[in-house]
């Protein structure tokens, strides 16, 4: 092979290799991002996150960060349920589909639990004894 044909061939396959992390990059993948606040719009920080592909039941973890906020990359296109959990809130789950390179926001507002109402111990009630006195019976049956 002579020195132009190889020449040739490195600058044919040069930029071909250059493009190989772009075509890798374009992958039957999406991105959900989104954020976790309570109904007042206040952010919800280390909420747990978990996203099912519910076809093939794979399951994608995250936690929210201190501004709420959650990212979950690489998901393949399909079906998704996201689940939400974190104490002293109700839990929430949201359906969506995913296409090729789609970035998805998915926002979560959740509920305050309240605590189960608690009743107080009530004192029992006071003891009340009654005795006749008029009688003037002895109390072992007989008259005084």
């Amino acid at each position: 092979m002579n020195k132009i044909g190889l020449l040739s061939r490195v600058l044919v396959s040069v930029p071909l290799l250059l493009l190989l992390p772009a075509a890798i990059a374009q992958m039957d993948t999406a991105r959900i991002q989104g954020a976790v606040t309570d109904t007042t719009g206040a952010p919800i920080p280390a909420a747990a996150i978990t996203v099912t592909n519910l076809k093939t039941g794979a399951l994608f973890k995250t936690r929210s960060d201190g501004t709420g906020n959650f990212t979950v990359s690489a998901l393949p296109v399909g079906d998704y349920k996201a689940d939400v959990q974190v104490a002293g809130f109700q839990s929430q789950v949201q359906n969506f589909s995913l296409t090729v390179s789609q970035v998805k926001t998915i926002k979560f507002k959740l509920a305050a639990v309240r605590p189960p109402r608690r009743s107080r111990p009530r004192a029992p009630a006071p003891v009340v004894y009654t005795t006749s006195f008029s009688t003037g019976a002895d109390p072992a049956g007989g008259m005084a």
